[in-house]
């Protein structure tokens, strides 16, 4: 193989390594910064919705020293490192953009869109759910419903972490495309279309407070300091995010502990779906574009997923084997 196409193989392993993810993320960071200079936005780091993928990347770098510190390979520990980093740093920074956009839906459409939304509501089912469920409201499916509603990024971090443990990149590529096709799809959602929700457009139509023993208070006034997005209706992340988790829990459910996981992790994603709603965070209408979204993210992302780990390795592949004919160029030429 001649020098110039091995110089072009390698500069296409490091395009396929970069991949279409940190492209995006570079790309959204680039337009993020610009529209922030021109409107003076002051942006913000990492914010409580970062911390778990955070946490999860931590671990990894961890395990991976650990490993290195254990059994000492020719692989250097700064690389194992790199592509640790690699892997989780895209989740990371995707949270990072998509909470510093929180403006930016009041500079696209000032307005919002609560009153269609609600109407679209009436139309389908005759009523708003939030307002039809005030007859359902007690104190202890409030602190049930909270308690489901909080578990927004604990399924999705859960799925990425079980197929990254098990080593089976291709698949953490494809769960973690999904979610951010979903992130960066429903941002798009909350641009074109920006509602409040009935919590916050009428408050003055409930006339049942929610309100529990333990959870209720404090769990909304958490969840309030950290929605950067506070026009985040349609479509409902919490409803799409929760609904390719658990697309891969049943995915996952031949792994070790998988039909346990997926027999917990069912029932209060579901219950997490139906709180959307009864908490008064989401219209009907939301629900079901979350549920699209959902369905669509995970019918793209294998295919997605598959084009970029393939031709990285055909590519490593190819470049593995310009190096044996370099080194041994008798024996290649007869394998």
């Amino acid at each position: 193989m001649s020098t110039a196409r091995r110089n072009a193989l390698r500069a296409l392993a490091l395009a396929a390594w970069i991949g279409p993810d940190l492209v995006c993320i570079a790309f959204l960071a680039l337009l993020l910064g610009v529209v922030a200079h021109a409107v003076h936005w002051r942006l913000h780091g990492l914010t409580g919705s970062t911390w778990l993928p955070v946490a999860a990347l931590g671990t990894f770098l961890g395990a991976a020293f650990l490993r290195h510190l254990a059994e000492p390979s020719a692989i250097p520990f700064a690389r194992r490192a790199l592509a640790v980093t690699r892997d989780w740093a895209p989740l990371v920074i995707a949270l990072v953009i998509y909470d510093n956009f929180h403006d930016l839906t009041k500079l696209v459409r000032p307005d919002t869109v609560d009153a269609t939304l609600a109407a679209l509501d009436v139309r389908l089912l005759g009523a708003t759910p939030s307002l039809a469920l005030q007859s359902w409201v007690t104190p202890w499916l409030t602190e049930l419903m909270t308690f489901c509603y909080a578990l927004f990024f604990v399924f999705p971090t859960l799925v990425l972490v079980r197929a990254y443990a098990r080593g089976d990149l291709r698949l953490f590529r494809e769960i973690a495309v999904a979610f951010s096709l979903a992130f960066y799809l429903g941002l798009v959602g909350y641009l074109l279309m920006p509602a409040v929700g009935p919590r916050y457009a009428f408050p003055e139509r409930f006339t049942v407070p929610l309100s529990g023993p333990w959870l209720t208070a404090p769990a909304s006034a958490m969840w309030r300091s950290l929605q950067q997005v506070d026009r985040d209706c349609f479509p409902s992340l919490h409803t799409a995010m929760s609904t390719i988790a658990l697309v891969y829990l049943w995915r996952l459910r031949a792994l070790r502990g998988g039909r346990a996981l997926l027999a917990i992790g069912a029932p209060l994603i579901a219950g997490l779906i139906f709180s959307t709603m009864y908490l008064r965070y989401h219209y009907f209408v939301d629900v079901a574009a979350g549920l699209a979204l959902a369905v669509a993210c995970v019918k793209l992302a294998p295919h997605l997923a598959a084009a970029f780990c393939d031709r990285w390795a055909l590519i490593v592949a190819e470049l593995a084997l310009s190096e044996v004919e370099s080194d041994y160029p008798n024996d290649a030429k007869i394998l």
